[in-house]
């Protein structure tokens, strides 16, 4: 009986498909065997062997073992694509997917790599499902200390430029140490922990009883440093000092280092800190303490912010740690930005010798590439940028607003509100905050914040001036504002004709 065609391609598509099942069997047998003594290896993550997983990388596959008994049951003979290091530059993001695949694999049991041709051993212990500690060549945290000693090495102190101060009130500061409080007129109002002296276009935050950072705004029209004024254009800046020694062109800031002082330009800004020499030997002991002692994290930072109370920022929660000395040219991070340890910066006024004893260890991250004084004032800069964002945002979002200022409330984790900021639309008023607990609150005019706190009474605050006075507090109710119109305030306690 001879076959029609839809009969012979019927036969030949039923042979393909056995084909094609018998060599899926084959397949797993073979990874099967490879493994047959190895009954951790999970191929439910896209790959039937280890070979298959180097593959992925581009890497030489010599040889597996298993055996249970051995601290690091797989054993994997290899040849890696790259280096840990090429033309010193980090190959650890390639080397971490790679352990990370392999992990997962083997089911989380511990696992060795070995590249005999470039002298590569990696040692990975698991616990928990997870991969529990790294070991390269020997040394835990490979990168971490590898790129310290990279640092050390190309180290440089970053070049003085000749910063001249224009300003009596910055060469007091200098001459006495930035240890003194500063008189420059009146002051209008504090707002983000700095004193704003408005109409003398100065701002300036203190950090216990010295002076961390001076700003002058573009209301300040004499020359600041070097017979340059707020407001010039960064391109003649660089035109007039040099090529800038710090310079972010995102934030559009540059700054400079000089003998006394840094000093950073924007466009609308002067902002100056501190250049000083520190003394560390106390710090170093008890960092030995810490380290030799087995001393608790906790108590760690408690006597760290004993010693210096001199931080610019410090903030943590449950899971996270970030406390920052940039004039010392320090910070200590837990789990914050996925950093991990005391950093070091290049301005660390430190012997070389005993800064790079401490990058031996693990425990300490380099940066000595950067300054940690252009690193907060990035910081402010960024922070007040995305500050402005925010309160812009939510003026749209708003139903009750002024024509003179924006308004952004500051809540607690349980959404209460603990301060109000008032940031000035035109520029003409100082920016205010106002430090209580609003649960409602209106505008009734474009400079009168009407307010309640929850239980106490309805107030009035003058965005302007800053003062504020008490409209009601009678009765015990809960003082809830329900609306305002024709100057007819209604709340859940009754109704008050506002008379200004």
């Amino acid at each position: 009986m001879e076959l029609n065609q839809k009969q012979i391609r019927f036969i030949f598509v039923i042979v393909i498909l056995i084909l094609i099942i018998i060599l899926t069997f084959l397949s797993i047998a073979i990874a099967t065997l490879n493994n047959k003594k190895n009954k951790n290896i999970n191929i439910s993550i896209g790959a039937n062997s280890i070979s298959q997983i180097l593959q992925k990388y581009n890497c030489t596959y010599i040889e597996d073992t298993y055996d249970e008994k051995r601290e690091y049951q797989t054993e994997i003979k290899l040849i890696f694509k790259h280096k840990l290091y090429e033309n010193y530059e980090s190959n650890e993001k390639i080397f971490n997917n790679i352990i990370n695949d392999i992990a997962r694999f083997v089911n989380y049991t511990n696992f060795k790599m070995l590249d005999k041709e470039n002298d590569i051993t990696i040692e990975v212990i698991c616990r928990d499902r997870s991969i529990y500690q790294i070991i390269i060549n020997g040394i835990e945290d490979y990168f971490i200390y590898m790129d310290s000693q990279l640092e050390i090495s190309k180290y440089k102190e970053i070049e003085i430029t000749n910063i001249i101060s224009n300003v009596d009130v910055l060469d007091y500061l200098i001459e006495n140490d930035w240890t003194t409080d500063i008189t420059v007129g009146t002051r209008e109002s504090i707002f983000k922990n700095y004193y704003i002296f408005f109409d003398e276009g100065i701002q300036y935050k203190k950090i216990g009883s010295d002076v961390y950072n001076i700003v002058f705004t573009n209301k300040y029209t004499e020359p600041v440093v070097n017979n340059i004024r707020v407001g010039v254009s960064l391109e003649n800046i660089k035109q007039s000092l040099g090529k800038p020694t710090f310079e972010d062109e995102e934030l559009e800031v540059i700054g400079y280092k000089g003998k006394n002082i840094y000093v950073f330009f924007t466009e609308n800004e002067i902002s100056i800190y501190k250049n000083k020499t520190y003394n560390y030997d106390e710090f170093w002991k008890l960092i030995d303490t810490f380290l030799e002692d087995d001393m608790l994290f906790k108590e760690f930072m408690n006597e760290l912010t004993y010693l210096w109370k001199d931080y610019s920022e410090y903030s943590y929660s449950s899971d996270y740690m970030f406390i920052a000395y940039p004039n010392r040219g320090i910070e200590v991070k837990l789990n914050y930005n996925n950093e991990s340890g005391i950093i070091l910066y290049n301005n660390i006024s430190e012997d070389l010798k005993i800064v790079k004893k401490y990058l031996d260890n693990t425990e300490f991250l380099s940066k000595l590439k950067l300054d940690s004084v252009f690193e907060a004032e990035k910081r402010r800069v960024e922070e007040m940028k995305e500050f402005q964002e925010k309160y812009i945002r939510l003026e749209k979002e708003s139903n009750t607003k002024s024509f003179l200022f924006y308004t952004y409330l500051d809540k607690d984790e349980n959404n209460n509100t603990i301060k109000v900021y008032f940031i000035s639309k035109n520029g003409e008023h100082p920016n205010r905050e106002l430090n209580e607990t609003v649960d409602t609150y209106v505008w009734t005019r474009d400079n009168y914040y009407v307010y309640s706190i929850y239980g106490k009474g309805i107030y009035c605050y003058d965005a302007i001036n800053g003062s504020k006075f008490l409209i009601t507090d009678n009765g015990s109710q809960t003082f809830k504002i329900k609306s305002f119109e024709n100057n007819l305030l209604t709340y859940d306690g009754g109704q008050i004709i506002l008379e200004y």
